[in-house]
């Protein structure tokens, strides 16, 4: 049955400093509380208003609530505005979303789904589409715009929160053998969270783990397998027609997809993908070509994260005349200020030894402020440390690169170059 939420509208955290200052960590199994409290919580205007109206939401305050409401109400009300809170800006309609705080937070942010279900959608429009660990259902309600959508989950509460969210049907399973696999194309995003909500890094004890991934691979399934954002491609080998997609938005890389059969259609087997512009980049990875040290005059060019976890820095490299001066920096120099959404330039004023005296010195001759330390290649720890260490009285905010460059490090004062 589906159910009307009841609005709930909050000020985001920042502007109230912090509303859940004790449940920063606080854990909700949403399975120990029944889907019907979940459902009542949601549509109890008086217990949401209360909820709202708590400026500080600490032991007492959750006290006061449980004299008017039971115990699994108050939680899942307060679950369900910290849900909201932290699904602003990530996923549609979110002042209207019944769902826990952890279910939030593992939820793919809309544009992302919407992007791969557009993909999909491309090649197997008018298939269906089994979503193996729907969680609260923000992948299945972007595929069920263009196709059937059948989905699972291990918890019964969540699969009640994505049929509300997705306006699908959906089963309580866990993914265990891809025969259970009832669809034409396989979509699978694994919990990378255990039951208290702590992250899990090693994809063995992903829920499925990626040993079916692995058996997705070798069927050639038409399938789309999550991966997350920091994926450590060392710990496993991908077969060479697993196609990888790495996405990006607003400068911050956040999943990587792998593609498998009809649905690998990208131009290489590497794909960076920046979901605010709509913008891809595809082919083989490789290194940038190396040149010299950056000189004062000279640009470096910040690349987008999703470019560089890919390792197609080579073409972009080669569209704009730009060289790598170390191997694996991550940085590209060129002469000229490239203009291209996957770069941020940055124009180099002064080189400078790697000594806290020296760059002191540079920055009370130029009216240095408030500065920022970047660094790659190891080449300084205590980073923040520094940047308070060195800010002066000026009015100049100023950014310093600190950089390995082989066996020399080295100091570059710049300035951001707007698009």
């Amino acid at each position: 049955m589906k159910t009307h939420p009841i609005t709930l509208s909050l000020s985001r955290p920042s502007d109230r400093f912090d509303q859940y200052p004790t449940l920063e960590h606080a854990h909700v199994d949403p399975d120990a509380i029944s889907v019907k409290s979940w459902a009542n919580a949601a549509q109890t205007p008086e217990l949401l208003r209360a909820v709202a109206a708590i400026k500080i939401m600490d032991t007492r305050s959750i006290a006061t609530l449980r004299r008017s409401w039971t115990v699994d109400l108050v939680t899942a009300a307060i679950d369900i505005a910290r849900a909201r809170l932290s699904a602003e800006g990530r996923l549609d309609d979110a002042h209207l979303l019944i769902a826990d705080h952890d279910g939030a937070q593992q939820a793919t942010p809309t544009v992302l789904a919407a992007w791969k279900a557009r993909h999909i959608a491309t090649s197997c429009l008018g298939r269906t589409v089994f979503d193996a660990g729907c969680g609260i259902g923000s992948d299945s309600r972007e595929l069920a715009q263009f196709m059937e959508v059948r989905a699972i989950d291990a918890s019964a509460s969540r699969c009640w929160m994505a049929e509300q969210y997705a306006s699908i049907k959906t089963r309580q399973a866990m993914l265990h053998d891809l025969d259970q696999v009832c669809g034409d194309v396989l979509h699978m995003d694994p919990a990378r969270r255990d039951r208290a909500g702590n992250r899990l890094h090693n994809p063995a004890t992903w829920s499925p783990n990626i040993e079916l991934a692995r058996e997705a691979w070798d069927a050639h399934l038409d399938a789309c397998l999550m991966l997350g954002p920091g994926i450590d491609l060392g710990q496993f080998e991908v077969p060479q027609h697993v196609q990888l997609a790495f996405c990006s938005r607003n400068g911050s890389l956040i999943d990587t997809a792998a593609w498998t059969g009809a649905v690998a259609t990208f131009d290489g087997p590497r794909t960076a993908v920046q979901l605010h512009t709509g913008s891809l980049r595809s082919g083989d990875p490789s290194q940038p070509q190396g040149g010299p040290a950056p000189r004062v005059g000279q640009f470096l060019h910040l690349p987008d994260p999703a470019l560089e976890r890919a390792g197609l820095l080579h073409l972009e490299a080669t569209i704009h005349s730009l060289w790598e001066p170390a191997p694996g920096l991550g940085l590209l120099v060129g002469d000229l200020a490239a203009d291209s959404t996957w770069l941020e330039p940055w124009r180099i004023d002064a080189v400078l030894p790697p000594r806290r005296k020296a760059i002191a010195q540079w920055l009370k001759a130029n009216d240095g402020g408030p500065v920022t330390i970047r660094t790659r290649g190891g080449a300084v720890s205590e980073v923040d440390r520094l940047a308070r260490t060195l800010s002066g009285q000026g009015g100049t905010p100023t950014t310093v690169f600190i950089l390995r460059l082989g066996r020399k490090i080295s100091a570059f004062v710049a300035q951001h170059v707007p698009s």
